[in-house]
């Protein structure tokens, strides 16, 4: 019964909203008509609530787009030393001290010798070694020399080639043989002359001259003709 009483009165109400006149249905008439809807219940009443929900929810998804936005903070990488790039910074290094290196001959320690070169080593240390009385001896061969003592020059001469690895001066055989020449020695001339071929001496035109000359002197033919014959095959004169 109570709900035929609700339903006879909306009916009434809302014909007497229709048949009244333009104008007549006011704001009172309007409040009535909301205030039915809200108080009834059913899907009109959850679709109501459902609206001013959505409609709430717009308005804060509107406030929040008018909102300006914040950047996203973004962690600072720090670059390590080791890791290679244009922007990264050089790692500081300790400045080293300076080491001179010593510079490495051809034939410096470490590099293996052949027997060969060895031998001639050793050979050029030993004559070092012999050189400071070679140079004694020969002083004293020129000095005799000089002063016409055969004797002397001859000792001297004798002790200079028995030292050992000693080299005889080249000018030592010369100055011999000019001594010969003025004595007229022949047979000392040509031991000389050999001894300086032996000694590896590569005699010169003066020396050749000077044994022929010795040769000549002493009426020794055969033995300048060999001179001369040696001379021509080593193309001197």
């Amino acid at each position: 019964g109570h709900c035929r009483r609700r339903a006879s009165r909306s009916r009434s109400g809302m014909s007497r909203a229709l048949t009244a006149p333009v104008g007549a249905t006011g704001t009172h008439a309007r409040r009535r008509c909301a205030a039915s809807r809200c108080s009834s219940s059913g899907p009109t009443a959850r679709w109501t609530r459902a609206t001013r929900c959505d409609a709430s929810n717009g308005k804060e998804d509107a406030g929040n787009r008018s909102r300006p936005k914040r950047p996203a903070r973004v962690p600072r990488r720090v670059p390590r030393p080791d890791a290679g790039g244009g922007d990264a910074p050089a790692p500081t290094t300790k400045n080293k001290p300076a080491v001179r290196r010593r510079t490495v001959a051809a034939t410096d320690r470490g590099k293996a010798l052949t027997d060969e070169e060895k031998a001639i080593r050793m050979r050029e240390l030993r004559e070092r070694a012999a050189a400071p009385r070679v140079a004694e001896l020969a002083d004293a061969v020129r000095r005799a020399c000089d002063a016409g003592e055969y004797k002397p020059a001859q000792a001297a001469y004798a002790e200079l080639k028995a030292v050992p690895d000693g080299v005889v001066p080249p000018d030592v055989f010369e100055t011999m043989l000019s001594l010969c020449a003025r004595l007229r020695m022949p047979s000392s001339a040509e031991g000389v002359f050999i001894d300086s071929l032996t000694a590896g001496a590569a005699p010169t035109e003066s020396a050749c001259w000077k044994l022929l000359e010795t040769f000549e002197s002493s009426g020794e033919s055969r033995r300048a003709e060999k001179v001369l014959a040696y001379m021509e095959s080593r193309g001197i004169g």
